[in-house]
């Protein structure tokens, strides 16, 4: 619901800034579905990303854009977008704004 989304984001922010993990209910839903279901083999979705997807998602938690990721790696600016997309759909993540909140808590960046 539209009025749900500045409550959530402030709830992000605090539970990372906090040092906690955030995940969206629907990657909450998925991690509990996996470990019901005896599919979670400790193993963190992260784990599922390939060593590009891995670089992509932890460029951006730096702050690098698109382009600059691209430049970077030596890679299209879409190659880029396409390994992002995969990176949300793997991690179950909604939109390019939950991958961002995700990357930069996972990079450690929400430190400063």
């Amino acid at each position: 619901m539209k009025g749900e989304v500045l409550p959530r984001a402030v709830e992000a922010i605090r539970t990372v800034a906090a040092g906690g993990i955030f995940l969206s209910e629907g990657m909450r839903q998925q991690v509990l579905l996996n470990l019901a279901n005896g599919n979670g083999n400790n193993r963190s979705p992260i784990d599922s990303l390939s060593d590009r997807e891995l670089e992509v998602l932890q460029l951006s938690g730096q702050g690098q854009t698109p382009r600059e990721i691209a430049n970077q790696l030596g890679i299209s600016v879409k190659t880029v977008e396409t390994h992002r997309m995969r990176v949300r759909e793997k991690l179950n993540l909604s939109s390019s704004a939950e991958l961002m909140r995700f990357a930069i808590a996972w990079t450690g960046q929400g430190d400063a």
